[in-house]
């Protein structure tokens, strides 16, 4: 690879106006400074564009595309960037999320020093809607010191029963790699990261960078807050899990214990149904994680699932 490749820096947005500038900022002004931004505005209702239009001038601003409509779909946000993105790396910057000005350096670096890594990761500092750090550490049980797995192995232990790649602005990865990636992702609402990640992943080396460059924010409109209490998201779940049991080709044994991995957070959700009856009124009506447990061994009989289809 070049000493010097083109970094395409996507950044979907969508209502997100509040923390456009901070994100925008941390991006233009990093420290490695051969990169191109495009910026994707999903037909916001608030203020986005006229913050976005500030930045017209900039000479890293490559375009700036505004939906006529809301597609509701992050996934076909990230397929339009792909395809106007000219660089040999891609980096989605979420609008939400902000990085430490020396990531894409850091993240380069490594591209460099091996030519068989196709995604760098680094861990993320969770902030709340104001900027404040949050003590919740996602990346605790996650190496502390810098890792280069084997992708296969980085997909078997550390995103078989969960996605450690939890974040897409905490992530840096080869532009090739999406030509051999699953379009069936852009079918998940909840999950099609999970599904993206793995694929990216499998294609080379993937390095873990344990240093927390990467400001994750949690706020009410935050996608994923929602999505992982939702039934479509423990179905989505399943069907990567039963694909990637598949794609792993792992033990009878190992299936048995990934299914009851899954049994068991299901049966930890019905416990706290109260809460979430309370909370998502119109999406739980007390019988719909019943019915989640009760076909789960019909989700979960690794057999050929649409996943597995082009």
């Amino acid at each position: 690879m070049n000493t010097q490749p083109l970094v395409s820096v996507i950044i979907p947005n969508y209502n997100h106006a509040p923390y456009l500038r901070q994100r925008i900022d941390s991006v233009v002004h990093q420290t490695y400074r051969n990169f191109e931004v495009i910026i994707l505005d999903d037909h916001s209702t608030d203020n986005s564009m006229e913050i976005i239009n500030d930045y017209n001038d900039n000479k890293h601003i490559s375009r700036i595309v505004s939906n006529e409509q809301n597609t509701a779909n992050t996934f076909l946000q990230w397929e339009k960037g792909f395809s106007l993105s000219n660089g040999d790396l891609i980096w989605i910057a979420e609008s939400d999320d902000y990085a430490d000005v020396h990531l894409l350096e850091k993240a380069v670096a490594e591209f460099n020093d091996n030519e068989n890594v196709v995604l760098t990761l680094f861990h993320s500092q969770l902030i709340d809607a104001d900027g404040k750090e949050i003590n919740t550490d996602y990346d605790k049980r996650s190496p502390q010191k810098k890792t280069t797995w084997n992708g296969t192995d980085f997909v078997r232990k550390r995103c078989c029963f969960h996605n450690s790649i939890y974040n897409a602005s905490m992530t840096v990865f080869k532009k090739k790699a999406i030509e051999q990636v699953n379009p069936y992702y852009l079918q998940l609402k909840h999950c099609g990261d999970w599904a993206f990640w793995t694929e990216i992943a499998m294609q080379g080396d993937v390095v873990e960078i344990p240093q927390k460059l990467n400001y994750y924010r949690q706020h009410n409109n935050n996608v994923t807050k929602h999505g992982i209490k939702s039934e479509q998201a423990f179905f989505e779940n399943a069907k990567i899990m039963t694909y990637l049991s598949e794609k792993l080709k792992l033990t009878p044994y190992q299936k048995k214990c990934l299914k009851g991995k899954m049994s068991k957070k299901l049966k930890n959700a019905k416990q706290s149904q109260k809460q979430l009856i309370q909370e998502f009124p119109d999406i739980y009506d007390g019988k719909l994680l019943d019915k989640i447990i009760y076909t789960i061994d019909k989700i979960f009989d690794f057999s050929s699932l649409e996943f597995n289809k082009q």
